[in-house]
């Protein structure tokens, strides 16, 4: 909204206001009567042109001493913080100004004192007024540039606000401006094409700020990846990553990004071609091996699976998780109860607090005795099998004592104490008979017994 006219036609002279209107109007009666003596006494064309003339500068004298004194007036007030009666004064300056010198005014940033009284009163409408005017008249000023895209922001007009965010980015650009100082701009306009969603100008503007900030290159990246993958989907993001490795064969973070995607697309094959060539860049990396572990079982190699789980326990070997794993793969993968249980007996060895060690030793000698009665076609536990039962539920007890294996080890442990341990009664029975008699099975695994 254009202000009011009032606040444009006001300015002082001596102790009375009058309008330009009227000013204008006494210097130009008195330009014409002193041509009208000059003809009367016989003065020559050339003569009246001066005159005239001189009668034109002194106004334009006059006015000009106007425009500074209000100005002036203008700039006090302002500094008062008086802003509503500083603002008549700004804009006859401005009006005077313009009349004066139409091709370039004298006090463009006249607006910008303008703009911040209307802003100071919470007129943002007349604000944003005040920021385009002087934009006409100054339109180099990036201060009016800013004003007017914080305007649009606060208004949440997002075409707007990506068009005078550009125009900023091309004023700095060809002001040659610091890149670092063009950064949050860039950032800015990126999110917005994000918001609009122009994933192809976001792109443009991520790869610009790859090159001006390497320090976050990697959340860039990352950036840029889910652009590519927004715009062609995963067709176009396998396309891009394979153009990088060709381009550069031997970049690790170039093929752990292929790696990541041929897992995610369950390319399998694939995935063990590119595993073993970052593993030859990266050896320690124990995430990629994990990762190819995880292949080879997808493909059902799973002495080759362990064989790399024996790799990364050699690399760690105070860390029992890894023997503890390939203790698991040998009873759920093999079903090799004494392989496995030689594993585990290896990782509790490392650590006899280790919760997922004594679990699993548990675990596998519950499996030896369901095995031992299905062979022996029995529902109920006999006293060998309680005798054996009696050392899963030590490790039960063991396992009860790690947080990460509390939970499982007492429910399993509770109940294999009720039902698989001996009663006073079975003692009384099989009094002195402290090893299992008549069960094979166990011959092995009452070794385990602590």
């Amino acid at each position: 909204m254009k202000p009011s006219t009032v606040h444009k036609k006001l300015f002082l002279i001596g102790k009375g206001i009058v309008s330009v209107g009227l000013l204008a109007s006494l210097f130009f009666s008195a330009s014409c009567t002193s041509a009208t003596k000059a003809v009367t006494q016989n003065t020559t064309p050339a003569e009246i042109a001066a005159a005239q003339q001189a009668a034109l500068q002194q106004e334009r004298v006059e006015l000009s001493r106007e425009m500074t004194i209000a100005y002036n007036l203008g700039n006090d007030l302002y500094n008062q913080k008086s802003f509503e009666d500083a603002l008549p004064y700004f804009w006859k300056t401005h009006e005077i100004d313009k009349g004066l010198n139409s091709d370039k005014i004298r006090y463009p940033g006249v607006f910008l004192k303008i703009a911040n009284s209307y802003l100071e009163r919470g007129l943002e409408d007349s604000t944003f007024y005040a920021y385009t005017e002087g934009l006409k008249y100054d339109p180099e000023n990036l201060n009016y540039l800013k004003w007017i895209q914080w305007y649009h922001a606060k208004t949440q007009s997002l075409d707007n606000l990506i068009d005078v965010t550009e125009e900023i980015l091309g004023k700095m650009q060809a002001n040659d401006e610091s890149l670092s100082s063009q950064v949050p701009y860039i950032k800015n306009v990126k999110d917005l094409y994000l918001n609009r969603g122009e994933y192809e100008k976001a792109l443009e503007k991520i790869e610009l700020l790859i090159t001006l900030l390497p320090g976050d290159k990697e959340s860039l990246d990352l950036e840029r990846i889910n652009m590519i993958r927004e715009i062609g989907g995963d067709a176009a993001l396998q396309k891009e990553f394979e153009k990088q490795h060709d381009e550069n064969p031997n970049d690790s973070d170039i093929i752990w990004n292929l790696l990541k995607f041929y897992e995610d697309q369950g390319l399998t094959d694939k995935v063990l071609e590119f595993v073993d060539k970052y593993i030859a860049l990266k050896p320690e990396d124990i995430d990629a091996r994990l990762i190819k572990i995880d292949a080879l079982k997808e493909k059902n190699r799973i002495d080759d699976a362990i064989a790399e789980l024996d790799n990364i326990s050699k690399m760690r070997p105070a860390d029992p998780q890894y023997i503890v794993a390939i203790a698991e793969m040998y009873f759920l993968e093999k079903d090799d109860l004494r392989r496995a249980m030689t594993w585990a007996q290896k990782a509790r060895g490392v650590n006899a607090n280790y919760g997922p060690a004594n679990l699993m030793i548990a675990n596998i000698i519950v499996e030896v005795i369901d095995n031992a009665m299905e062979r022996k076609g029995i529902s109920a536990p006999d006293y060998d099998d309680k005798l054996v039962g009696e050392i899963a539920v030590s490790y039960f007890v063991d396992a009860s004592k790690d947080p990460n294996t509390k939970s499982e080890a007492d429910t399993r442990g509770n109940f294999y104490r009720e039902n698989y341990t001996r009663t006073d009664a079975d003692k009384f029975m099989k009094k002195g008979v402290e090893r299992p008699e008549n069960t094979p099975e166990y011959d092995w695994i009452w070794r385990y017994k602590k």
